[in-house]
Protein backbone atom coordinates (compact mmCIF):
# COMPACT_ATOMS: atom_id res chain seq x y z
CA UNK A 1 0.00 0.00 0.00
CA UNK A 2 2.59 2.30 0.74
CA UNK A 3 4.58 1.64 -2.25
CA UNK A 4 0.74 2.18 -4.33
CA UNK A 5 0.50 5.18 -2.94
CA UNK A 6 4.17 6.68 -3.29
CA UNK A 7 4.20 5.87 -6.96
CA UNK A 8 0.80 7.52 -7.61
CA UNK A 9 2.04 10.54 -6.01
CA UNK A 10 4.56 11.03 -8.23
CA UNK A 11 3.12 9.99 -11.62
CA UNK A 12 -0.14 12.72 -10.65
CA UNK A 13 2.68 15.02 -9.98
CA UNK A 14 4.92 14.70 -12.77
CA UNK A 15 3.79 12.62 -15.82
CA UNK A 16 2.38 15.99 -17.49
CA UNK A 17 5.90 17.88 -16.45
CA UNK A 18 7.53 18.10 -19.74
CA UNK A 19 11.20 18.99 -17.77
CA UNK A 20 11.08 15.78 -16.22
CA UNK A 21 12.58 12.45 -18.70
CA UNK A 22 11.29 9.06 -18.55
CA UNK A 23 14.60 7.99 -17.35
CA UNK A 24 14.71 10.60 -14.15
CA UNK A 25 11.15 9.25 -13.47
CA UNK A 26 12.45 5.58 -14.04
CA UNK A 27 15.18 5.97 -11.69
CA UNK A 28 12.96 7.64 -8.86
CA UNK A 29 10.48 5.25 -8.70
CA UNK A 30 13.36 2.46 -8.27
CA UNK A 31 14.93 4.17 -5.96
CA UNK A 32 11.76 4.60 -4.02
CA UNK A 33 10.84 1.04 -4.46
CA UNK A 34 14.35 -0.43 -3.36
CA UNK A 35 13.80 1.59 0.03
CA UNK A 36 10.59 0.65 0.55
CA UNK A 37 11.24 -3.43 -0.01
CA UNK A 38 14.75 -2.74 2.41
CA UNK A 39 12.47 -1.19 5.38
CA UNK A 40 9.40 -3.38 4.91
CA UNK A 41 11.73 -6.46 5.38
CA UNK A 42 12.42 -5.88 9.18
CA UNK A 43 9.96 -7.73 11.29
CA UNK A 44 8.11 -5.98 13.89
CA UNK A 45 6.72 -6.83 17.26
CA UNK A 46 2.98 -6.41 17.29
CA UNK A 47 1.20 -4.80 20.49
CA UNK A 48 -0.52 -8.22 21.44
CA UNK A 49 3.03 -9.75 21.61
CA UNK A 50 4.64 -6.66 23.90
CA UNK A 51 1.94 -7.11 25.97
CA UNK A 52 1.87 -10.91 26.55
CA UNK A 53 5.72 -10.74 27.45
CA UNK A 54 4.99 -7.68 30.07
CA UNK A 55 2.30 -10.15 31.25
CA UNK A 56 4.72 -12.96 31.62
CA UNK A 57 7.80 -10.79 33.18
CA UNK A 58 7.47 -7.75 34.56
CA UNK A 59 9.09 -8.00 38.15
CA UNK A 60 6.60 -5.94 39.90
CA UNK A 61 3.73 -8.00 38.92
CA UNK A 62 5.92 -11.16 40.04
CA UNK A 63 6.12 -9.51 43.68
CA UNK A 64 2.77 -8.77 43.88
CA UNK A 65 1.54 -12.15 43.16
CA UNK A 66 3.94 -13.84 45.41
CA UNK A 67 2.89 -11.52 48.26
CA UNK A 68 -0.44 -12.73 47.76
CA UNK A 69 0.55 -16.39 47.60
CA UNK A 70 2.77 -15.79 50.59
CA UNK A 71 0.40 -13.89 52.69
CA UNK A 72 -2.30 -17.41 52.08
CA UNK A 73 0.01 -19.57 53.73
CA UNK A 74 -0.96 -17.06 57.02
CA UNK A 75 -4.51 -18.15 57.63
CA UNK A 76 -3.27 -22.07 58.70
CA UNK A 77 -0.44 -20.27 60.54
CA UNK A 78 -3.39 -19.14 62.99
CA UNK A 79 -5.60 -21.44 63.13
CA UNK A 80 -4.10 -23.89 65.34
CA UNK A 81 -4.53 -23.98 68.93
CA UNK A 82 -2.19 -22.28 71.28
CA UNK A 83 1.18 -24.64 71.76
CA UNK A 84 0.41 -26.40 75.20
CA UNK A 85 3.17 -25.35 78.68
CA UNK A 86 5.27 -28.01 80.24
CA UNK A 87 7.19 -27.15 83.31
CA UNK A 88 9.58 -28.92 85.47
CA UNK A 89 11.24 -28.04 88.52
CA UNK A 90 13.92 -30.04 91.08
CA UNK A 91 13.76 -29.45 94.78
CA UNK A 92 17.24 -28.43 95.71
CA UNK A 93 15.87 -28.03 99.30
CA UNK A 94 12.80 -30.27 98.66
CA UNK A 95 9.87 -29.47 100.73
CA UNK A 96 8.97 -31.43 103.51
CA UNK A 97 5.26 -32.81 103.74
CA UNK A 98 3.72 -35.76 105.87
CA UNK A 99 4.23 -38.01 103.33
CA UNK A 100 7.93 -37.26 102.46
CA UNK A 101 9.78 -34.68 100.54
CA UNK A 102 8.85 -32.88 96.83
CA UNK A 103 11.84 -33.79 95.09
CA UNK A 104 10.19 -32.89 91.43
CA UNK A 105 7.41 -30.93 90.10
CA UNK A 106 6.07 -31.41 86.42
CA UNK A 107 3.30 -29.77 85.29
CA UNK A 108 1.75 -29.28 81.61
CA UNK A 109 -1.44 -26.76 80.66
CA UNK A 110 -3.06 -25.94 77.42
CA UNK A 111 -5.14 -22.72 77.02
CA UNK A 112 -9.02 -23.77 75.81
CA UNK A 113 -10.44 -21.82 72.99
CA UNK A 114 -14.18 -21.07 72.45
CA UNK A 115 -15.65 -22.30 69.57
CA UNK A 116 -15.54 -20.34 66.47
CA UNK A 117 -11.98 -18.71 67.68
CA UNK A 118 -9.96 -20.18 65.69
CA UNK A 119 -12.35 -19.46 62.48
CA UNK A 120 -12.24 -16.05 63.10
CA UNK A 121 -8.39 -15.92 63.67
CA UNK A 122 -8.57 -17.79 60.02
CA UNK A 123 -10.77 -15.44 58.26
CA UNK A 124 -9.07 -12.50 59.33
CA UNK A 125 -5.81 -13.64 57.74
CA UNK A 126 -7.49 -14.82 54.51
CA UNK A 127 -9.29 -11.51 54.06
CA UNK A 128 -5.85 -10.02 54.84
CA UNK A 129 -4.44 -12.34 51.60
CA UNK A 130 -7.39 -11.88 49.71
CA UNK A 131 -7.27 -7.95 49.70
CA UNK A 132 -3.76 -8.42 48.30
CA UNK A 133 -4.94 -10.54 45.14
CA UNK A 134 -6.18 -7.86 43.18
CA UNK A 135 -3.41 -5.68 43.48
CA UNK A 136 -1.42 -7.55 40.76
CA UNK A 137 -4.54 -6.60 38.60
CA UNK A 138 -5.08 -3.25 39.33
CA UNK A 139 -1.02 -2.90 38.62
CA UNK A 140 -1.72 -5.01 35.02
CA UNK A 141 -4.06 -2.06 34.03
CA UNK A 142 -1.97 0.38 34.61
CA UNK A 143 1.43 -1.73 32.91
CA UNK A 144 -1.29 -2.09 29.93
CA UNK A 145 -1.85 1.49 29.23
CA UNK A 146 1.32 2.70 29.65
CA UNK A 147 2.47 -0.18 27.01
CA UNK A 148 -0.64 0.86 24.19
CA UNK A 149 0.92 4.40 24.67
CA UNK A 150 3.82 4.56 24.27
CA UNK A 151 3.87 1.41 21.16
CA UNK A 152 1.68 4.11 19.52
CA UNK A 153 3.94 6.68 19.96
CA UNK A 154 6.24 4.55 18.10
CA UNK A 155 3.68 3.97 15.25
CA UNK A 156 3.31 7.68 15.10
CA UNK A 157 6.95 8.72 15.35
CA UNK A 158 7.75 5.74 12.23
CA UNK A 159 4.40 7.09 10.40
CA UNK A 160 5.86 10.38 10.63
CA UNK A 161 9.50 9.41 9.65
CA UNK A 162 8.07 7.39 6.46
CA UNK A 163 5.78 10.88 5.49
CA UNK A 164 8.63 13.22 5.82
CA UNK A 165 10.88 10.34 3.50
CA UNK A 166 8.06 10.53 0.98
CA UNK A 167 8.33 14.49 1.01
CA UNK A 168 12.21 14.37 0.89
CA UNK A 169 11.67 12.71 -2.25
CA UNK A 170 8.87 14.69 -3.63
CA UNK A 171 11.61 17.37 -2.94
CA UNK A 172 14.48 15.80 -4.65
CA UNK A 173 12.51 15.71 -7.68
CA UNK A 174 11.22 19.58 -7.75
CA UNK A 175 14.85 20.47 -6.82
CA UNK A 176 15.45 18.06 -10.56
CA UNK A 177 12.97 20.30 -12.06
CA UNK A 178 14.06 23.57 -10.60
CA UNK A 179 17.99 22.43 -11.64
CA UNK A 180 16.58 21.40 -15.11
CA UNK A 181 14.94 24.79 -15.69
CA UNK A 182 17.95 26.65 -14.65
CA UNK A 183 19.54 24.99 -17.14
CA UNK A 184 16.93 25.87 -20.05
CA UNK A 185 17.13 29.59 -18.75
CA UNK A 186 13.88 29.41 -17.31
CA UNK A 187 15.16 29.00 -13.58
CA UNK A 188 16.34 31.07 -10.09
CA UNK A 189 19.06 29.74 -8.29
CA UNK A 190 17.12 31.15 -5.07
CA UNK A 191 14.46 28.00 -6.28
CA UNK A 192 17.18 25.43 -5.19
CA UNK A 193 18.29 26.98 -2.25
CA UNK A 194 15.09 27.27 -0.57
CA UNK A 195 14.82 23.43 -1.46
CA UNK A 196 17.85 22.86 0.24
CA UNK A 197 16.70 24.55 3.33
CA UNK A 198 13.62 22.88 3.24
CA UNK A 199 15.12 19.44 2.87
CA UNK A 200 17.42 20.45 5.80
CA UNK A 201 14.48 21.10 7.74
CA UNK A 202 12.59 17.46 7.16
CA UNK A 203 16.46 16.00 8.20
CA UNK A 204 16.78 17.41 11.12
CA UNK A 205 13.28 16.70 11.89
CA UNK A 206 13.77 12.80 11.16
CA UNK A 207 16.89 13.09 13.67
CA UNK A 208 14.89 14.64 16.25
CA UNK A 209 12.20 11.97 15.88
CA UNK A 210 14.54 9.41 16.39
CA UNK A 211 15.47 10.50 19.28
CA UNK A 212 12.30 10.54 21.03
CA UNK A 213 11.93 6.89 19.83
CA UNK A 214 13.99 6.33 22.77
CA UNK A 215 12.24 7.32 25.44
CA UNK A 216 9.03 5.32 24.36
CA UNK A 217 11.29 2.07 23.80
CA UNK A 218 12.57 2.49 26.96
CA UNK A 219 9.30 2.80 28.72
CA UNK A 220 8.37 -0.42 26.80
CA UNK A 221 11.73 -2.41 27.59
CA UNK A 222 10.57 -1.23 31.56
CA UNK A 223 7.24 -2.47 31.74
CA UNK A 224 8.53 -5.61 30.24
CA UNK A 225 11.89 -6.10 32.54
CA UNK A 226 14.47 -6.43 29.95
CA UNK A 227 17.25 -4.44 28.83
CA UNK A 228 16.67 -0.63 28.18
CA UNK A 229 18.79 -0.88 24.68
CA UNK A 230 16.39 -3.72 23.37
CA UNK A 231 15.23 -2.23 19.83
CA UNK A 232 11.43 -2.14 20.02
CA UNK A 233 10.37 -2.14 16.10
CA UNK A 234 6.49 -1.61 15.01
CA UNK A 235 4.12 -3.73 13.39
CA UNK A 236 0.96 -2.13 12.28
CA UNK A 237 -1.05 -5.11 10.75
CA UNK A 238 -3.51 -5.20 13.50
CA UNK A 239 -3.91 -1.59 13.59
CA UNK A 240 -7.74 -1.49 13.07
CA UNK A 241 -8.20 -3.03 15.95
CA UNK A 242 -6.89 0.07 17.77
CA UNK A 243 -9.34 2.42 16.25
CA UNK A 244 -12.26 0.22 17.20
CA UNK A 245 -14.51 2.50 19.83
CA UNK A 246 -14.69 0.76 23.21
CA UNK A 247 -17.85 0.64 24.91
CA UNK A 248 -16.47 0.25 28.45
CA UNK A 249 -18.25 -1.35 31.26
CA UNK A 250 -20.97 0.08 33.66
CA UNK A 251 -20.60 -2.76 36.27
CA UNK A 252 -16.83 -2.73 35.96
CA UNK A 253 -16.75 0.91 36.76
CA UNK A 254 -19.13 0.76 40.05
CA UNK A 255 -17.55 -2.56 41.34
CA UNK A 256 -15.53 -4.69 39.38
CA UNK A 257 -12.57 -2.58 39.19
CA UNK A 258 -9.43 -3.98 40.96
CA UNK A 259 -9.10 -1.10 42.82
CA UNK A 260 -12.47 -1.16 44.06
CA UNK A 261 -12.37 -4.85 44.59
CA UNK A 262 -8.99 -4.35 46.99
CA UNK A 263 -10.97 -1.43 49.23
CA UNK A 264 -14.18 -3.91 49.58
CA UNK A 265 -11.42 -6.38 50.75
CA UNK A 266 -9.70 -4.32 52.78
CA UNK A 267 -13.18 -3.34 54.29
CA UNK A 268 -13.96 -7.36 54.79
CA UNK A 269 -10.55 -7.33 57.20
CA UNK A 270 -12.30 -4.53 59.19
CA UNK A 271 -15.28 -6.49 59.71
CA UNK A 272 -13.27 -10.27 60.14
CA UNK A 273 -11.53 -8.03 62.97
CA UNK A 274 -14.36 -6.74 64.80
CA UNK A 275 -15.46 -10.15 64.76
CA UNK A 276 -12.41 -11.18 66.70
CA UNK A 277 -12.55 -8.56 69.30
CA UNK A 278 -15.70 -10.11 70.43
CA UNK A 279 -14.05 -13.56 71.09
CA UNK A 280 -10.79 -11.61 72.46
CA UNK A 281 -13.15 -10.15 75.40
CA UNK A 282 -13.82 -13.37 76.60
CA UNK A 283 -12.28 -15.07 79.59
CA UNK A 284 -9.60 -16.94 78.59
CA UNK A 285 -9.89 -20.54 80.33
CA UNK A 286 -6.73 -22.45 80.53
CA UNK A 287 -6.16 -26.60 82.23
CA UNK A 288 -3.67 -28.83 83.16
CA UNK A 289 -2.09 -30.92 85.76
CA UNK A 290 0.36 -31.28 88.36
CA UNK A 291 2.74 -33.87 89.18
CA UNK A 292 4.62 -34.94 91.91
CA UNK A 293 7.47 -37.43 92.90
CA UNK A 294 7.91 -37.53 96.49
CA UNK A 295 10.73 -39.20 98.30
CA UNK A 296 9.51 -41.88 101.11
CA UNK A 297 10.37 -40.50 104.95
CA UNK A 298 12.71 -42.62 106.87
CA UNK A 299 12.39 -41.15 110.13
CA UNK A 300 8.32 -42.52 110.46
CA UNK A 301 6.70 -44.84 108.15
CA UNK A 302 3.11 -42.85 107.85
CA UNK A 303 0.26 -44.51 105.72
CA UNK A 304 0.90 -43.83 102.29
CA UNK A 305 4.07 -42.83 103.19
CA UNK A 306 6.43 -41.73 99.87
CA UNK A 307 2.80 -41.48 97.59
CA UNK A 308 3.08 -38.80 94.38
CA UNK A 309 0.88 -36.61 93.90
CA UNK A 310 -1.19 -35.87 91.11
CA UNK A 311 -3.32 -32.31 91.01
CA UNK A 312 -5.86 -31.00 87.98
CA UNK A 313 -6.16 -27.47 87.80
CA UNK A 314 -7.78 -24.43 85.93
CA UNK A 315 -7.15 -20.93 85.76
CA UNK A 316 -9.16 -17.90 84.07
CA UNK A 317 -8.28 -14.71 82.98
CA UNK A 318 -10.85 -12.40 83.70
CA UNK A 319 -10.74 -9.40 80.64
CA UNK A 320 -11.69 -6.40 83.47
CA UNK A 321 -10.38 -3.74 80.97
CA UNK A 322 -13.02 -4.38 78.16
CA UNK A 323 -13.15 -0.64 76.92
CA UNK A 324 -10.00 -1.21 74.90
CA UNK A 325 -12.22 -3.86 72.73
CA UNK A 326 -14.66 -1.51 72.21
CA UNK A 327 -12.37 1.31 71.23
CA UNK A 328 -10.70 -1.48 68.78
CA UNK A 329 -14.68 -1.75 67.36
CA UNK A 330 -14.57 2.07 66.63
CA UNK A 331 -11.56 1.86 65.16
CA UNK A 332 -12.61 -0.31 62.77
CA UNK A 333 -15.87 1.27 61.96
CA UNK A 334 -14.51 4.47 61.04
CA UNK A 335 -12.03 2.42 58.91
CA UNK A 336 -14.79 0.74 57.05
CA UNK A 337 -16.67 4.46 56.62
CA UNK A 338 -13.09 5.84 55.20
CA UNK A 339 -13.09 3.11 52.81
CA UNK A 340 -16.78 3.82 51.64
CA UNK A 341 -15.21 7.02 50.72
CA UNK A 342 -12.68 5.82 49.06
CA UNK A 343 -14.59 3.79 47.01
CA UNK A 344 -16.47 6.29 46.21
CA UNK A 345 -14.04 8.74 45.26
CA UNK A 346 -12.45 6.45 42.88
CA UNK A 347 -15.69 6.28 40.74
CA UNK A 348 -16.05 9.28 40.98
CA UNK A 349 -12.49 8.99 39.02
CA UNK A 350 -12.79 6.58 36.89
CA UNK A 351 -16.35 8.03 35.72
CA UNK A 352 -14.16 11.79 35.14
CA UNK A 353 -11.54 9.94 33.21
CA UNK A 354 -14.08 8.05 31.03
CA UNK A 355 -16.15 11.10 30.44
CA UNK A 356 -12.65 13.18 29.19
CA UNK A 357 -11.65 9.75 27.35
CA UNK A 358 -15.32 10.20 25.52
CA UNK A 359 -15.16 14.18 24.73
CA UNK A 360 -11.34 13.69 23.42
CA UNK A 361 -12.70 10.88 20.72
CA UNK A 362 -15.48 13.76 20.21
CA UNK A 363 -12.60 16.66 19.73
CA UNK A 364 -10.31 14.20 17.96
CA UNK A 365 -13.00 13.26 15.10
CA UNK A 366 -13.81 17.32 14.67
CA UNK A 367 -9.79 17.73 14.43
CA UNK A 368 -9.37 14.96 11.84
CA UNK A 369 -12.06 15.86 9.22
CA UNK A 370 -10.53 19.61 9.65
CA UNK A 371 -6.77 18.33 8.62
CA UNK A 372 -8.11 16.19 6.02
CA UNK A 373 -10.56 18.58 4.54
CA UNK A 374 -7.08 21.02 4.51
CA UNK A 375 -5.14 18.08 2.82
CA UNK A 376 -7.22 17.49 -0.42
CA UNK A 377 -7.36 21.22 -0.99
CA UNK A 378 -4.14 21.87 -0.53
CA UNK A 379 -3.15 19.08 -2.68
CA UNK A 380 -5.78 20.17 -5.45
CA UNK A 381 -4.07 23.62 -5.01
CA UNK A 382 -0.48 21.68 -5.64
CA UNK A 383 -1.63 20.35 -9.01
CA UNK A 384 -2.15 23.49 -10.13
CA UNK A 385 0.72 25.12 -8.88
CA UNK A 386 2.90 22.95 -10.31
CA UNK A 387 0.77 23.21 -13.88
CA UNK A 388 1.47 27.34 -13.71
CA UNK A 389 5.22 26.62 -12.57
CA UNK A 390 5.84 24.07 -15.94
CA UNK A 391 4.38 26.11 -17.69
CA UNK A 392 5.73 30.04 -17.30
CA UNK A 393 8.69 29.16 -14.14
CA UNK A 394 5.76 31.49 -11.24
CA UNK A 395 4.82 30.70 -8.19
CA UNK A 396 7.70 28.37 -6.84
CA UNK A 397 7.87 29.95 -4.18
CA UNK A 398 3.99 29.47 -3.14
CA UNK A 399 4.07 25.65 -4.57
CA UNK A 400 7.36 25.35 -2.14
CA UNK A 401 5.42 26.46 1.03
CA UNK A 402 2.25 24.56 0.05
CA UNK A 403 4.23 21.14 -0.27
CA UNK A 404 5.86 21.66 3.29
CA UNK A 405 1.91 22.65 4.73
CA UNK A 406 1.02 19.38 3.33
CA UNK A 407 3.57 17.53 5.43
CA UNK A 408 2.14 19.72 7.86
CA UNK A 409 -1.05 18.55 7.43
CA UNK A 410 -0.23 14.63 7.69
CA UNK A 411 1.89 15.10 10.81
CA UNK A 412 -0.94 16.91 12.38
CA UNK A 413 -3.21 13.85 11.33
CA UNK A 414 -1.33 10.87 12.39
CA UNK A 415 -1.17 13.04 15.84
CA UNK A 416 -4.60 13.27 16.29
CA UNK A 417 -5.06 9.38 15.60
CA UNK A 418 -1.97 8.50 18.05
CA UNK A 419 -4.40 10.56 20.44
CA UNK A 420 -7.60 9.01 19.27
CA UNK A 421 -5.76 5.21 19.84
CA UNK A 422 -4.75 6.72 23.48
CA UNK A 423 -8.13 7.84 24.31
CA UNK A 424 -9.41 4.41 23.56
CA UNK A 425 -6.61 3.13 25.32
CA UNK A 426 -8.17 4.76 28.31
CA UNK A 427 -11.53 2.94 27.55
CA UNK A 428 -9.99 -0.16 27.71
CA UNK A 429 -8.94 0.38 31.13
CA UNK A 430 -12.64 -0.28 31.96
CA UNK A 431 -13.60 -3.01 30.43
CA UNK A 432 -13.94 -6.36 32.53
Amino acid sequence: MITLSIIRTCIKRFAKDPVMTHMNIQKAVCFMLITILLTTGIQGQSLDSLLALARKENPSLKMLENLWKAATFRGDQMANYPDPTVGVGFGVYPVETRLGSQEVRMNVSQRLLWKGELDARRNVEDAMADALIHRAENKWIDLEFIIRQSYFDLVYIDNVIRLIQEKQEVLNILERIAKDAIEGGNGRLSNVLMIERRKQELAATIEELDTRKRYAQITINQAIGRNQDVEVTTETSDSTFWDDPVLYDNAFVESGHPVLRTLSKQKTVSEKNIDLTYYNAKPKVMVGMEYLLMNPRTDLDPLDNGRDVLMVMGTVTLPLRRKQYQARRDEEKIKMESIDAAMEEARNAFRAEIEMAMNQLREIDIILKKYRTLKETTESTIDLLRTEYVNDGRRFEELLRLEMELVQYDMEIEMAVKQRRVAIAKLQKYTS
